[in-house]
């Protein structure tokens, strides 16, 4: 189901509702870019968990979310039916910061290939803030000091045409009712009129006299701007009595709360949390629906893992079955790969139970029972839950096997069954093109499983012993080529370069053993680069620092440096 900011209001108590009784809660985001097109803030093979963080936190600081998707699944008759609720959310910040966000051409050509409607996005798009932004503007409020001009260029105008009204209504009211004598024993009171919070103010006098200003006549309110207006005249019309409904006045928070709403909800009630390669889906929650991203890692692992306690990310899951999966072929854990083969009967031969039934409990049913529609918020959200619960039921089969074929059992597991089996997986979040297989929420990161980097040195550089400086570098544009080559041959993502020892050297990392035996051979006789072995460091070295450079390799560069400045000094004063 589309949920706009038309029908939010209608739609936030099922929601909420549903969270409450919902076993698991899978989720997606689109967002308008990745990381910044500057060098220093792309995905590199180099990054530690701390490097990849700082950068894929200015992504998420300078990139918006547009589309949330929700998967609430409810276990029925003991895990052998799940009730699924889709929700797709459409995102736009109606509230205005000061904060410049962008986007990335590539993203969004991206999201155009896959239909998203950016119209509805930007016009009827749910609004939302985290809880600092909202205690923020909770203490502007209370204080009397909030700019109202967040709720848009034309808010404030809109405030004074409406109290200028008002204190014209109020007075007309007084000169019509006031008697020519008044006993001073007796208090003066005057018929009420109604304000439409909604919408526009109505009043039989105003529209029989066209009293009222013409430029409030075409000024259209949204939910928001309506509850900042409520709170607005309760807070500053102290010379009049206004009846109003306490929780119409706490309304404007949860207003511009928005679709931040859901989140709290789900927090609340301790649901497990699916996501596919969520990473970058984690951090935009985080950001853009709790708090601000903290700048240090070691802070954001432990808050997320304290409002999110079971995180499981379906790509781990593969991984952890990927024999079983490699029975049919599959070696690609992408999304659509992974609900493409659960959607074949063939996946059903690596059990001896059935999958349990899926079931859409809303309009999605009519959207995406027969269709796919990946790179879709709501569909890659309700795929990654539909896949957690096939790849927890073979997590479950793989703990109870004994060799390649599984016991006997009967039915489906019970969804508290397939929690307790995937729990030495949760928590654990894969990041792509790092050395760590993935990030620990709940401890220390493991240590990187990627083949060491590979040194290239220009031919002949070792050969010019005069001056240290006057070894060739490899310029930028040098670089550029070089990673060009390597791009071609070797496949994108696959390797990185990073020029070190001033531009004299380059390290090249790779992904994967597989592909660092190919770099290896390819270089090993090239006939521009060289490969700079831990021998040939050594053999520039005097033969008395040949055991501690053994020990120490990280500094045999800057050894060898410090070694071939000796030997020019000898050999000018000779």
């Amino acid at each position: 189901m589309d949920v706009t900011d038309d029908n939010f209001a209608q739609q936030l108590p099922h929601i909420l509702n549903t969270v409450q009784n919902a076993s698991f809660v899978a989720f997606d985001l689109e967002f308008l870019g990745f990381h910044g097109d500057d060098e220093a803030n792309r995905p590199s093979l180099f990054d530690s968990p701390v490097e990849r963080y700082r950068k894929q936190r200015l992504s998420v600081l300078k990139f918006p979310p547009v589309q949330w998707g929700l998967a609430l699944f409810t276990a029925v008759d003991d895990g052998r039916h799940y009730k699924v609720d889709v929700y797709n959310i459409y995102l736009f910040k109606r509230t205005i910061n000061r904060r410049v966000y962008s986007f990335s051409i590539p993203s969004i050509a991206f999201l155009g290939e896959h239909d998203f409607d950016f119209n509805k996005a930007i016009s009827k798009g749910v609004t939302y803030a985290n809880l600092d932004e909202v205690a923020s503007i909770r203490s502007d409020l209370e204080e009397g000091l909030l700019d109202y001009e967040i709720f848009g260029e034309r808010f404030n105008s809109h405030l004074i045409s409406v109290q200028c009204y008002l204190s014209d209504m109020l007075e007309r009211l007084r000169k019509a009712t006031s008697p020519p004598t008044i006993p001073t024993c007796q208090e003066m009171t005057f018929a009420p009129f109604v304000v439409n919070l909604d919408d526009t103010i109505f009043d039989p006098y105003a529209c029989r006299s066209e009293a009222q200003p013409h430029n409030y006549r075409k000024f259209r309110v949204t939910r928001l701007q309506a509850a900042a207006r409520l709170f607005s005249l309760h807070s500053n019309t102290h010379h009049v009595k206004l009846k109003i409904d306490g929780s119409r006045v706490a309304q404007a928070i949860n207003e511009i709360a928005g679709a931040s709403q859901i989140l709290y909800a789900i927090i609340d009630a301790r649901l497990p949390v699916v996501g596919h390669n969520c990473l970058f889906d984690l951090l935009y929650l985080y950001q853009y629906f709790f708090a601000d991203l903290p700048e240090e890692y070691g802070r954001w692992k432990k808050a997320l893992n304290t409002i999110f306690p079971v995180i499981v990310d379906t790509r781990i899951l593969a991984e952890e079955n990927r024999r079983r999966l490699s029975w049919h072929g599959i070696m690609n854990y992408s999304l659509a790969t992974l609900g493409a083969y659960f959607k074949h009967p063939v996946s059903g031969e690596n059990l001896p139970y059935r999958f349990p039934d899926f079931s859409l409990a809303n309009a999605a049913l009519l959207k995406y029972a027969d269709k796919e529609y990946f790179h879709n918020a709501a569909y890659d959200a309700k795929t990654t839950g539909e896949t957690f619960v096939r790849l927890a039921h073979l997590t479950v089969c793989s703990t109870v096997s004994i060799g390649d074929k599984p016991r006997e059992m009967k039915g489906c597991r019970p969804f508290r069954v397939l929690l307790y089996a995937v729990r030495p997986f949760a928590n654990r979040i894969p990041v792509p093109l790092m050395g760590v297989p993935f990030i620990n929420l709940v401890g220390d990161d493991p240590p990187s499983t990627r083949p060491e980097a590979i040194m290239l040195e220009g031919v002949g550089a070792s050969g010019r012993r005069l001056f240290p400086f006057a070894y060739p570098r490899l310029s930028m544009i040098n670089l550029a080529a070089l990673r060009r080559e390597v791009n071609l041959l070797f496949g994108h993502w696959r390797c990185d370069l990073q020029a070190i020892d001033g531009g004299r050297r380059v390290l090249l990392a790779t992904n994967t053993d597989h592909t660092y035996n190919r770099v290896y051979n390819y270089y090993s006789c090239h006939a521009s680069y060289k490969i700079v072995s831990k021998v040939d460091l050594l053999s520039r070295a005097t033969p008395g620092r040949i055991t501690s450079i053994c020990r120490l390799f990280p500094k045999a560069l800057l050894i060898h440096k410090v070694q071939c400045f000796y030997d020019n000094l000898r050999y000018l004063k000779w």
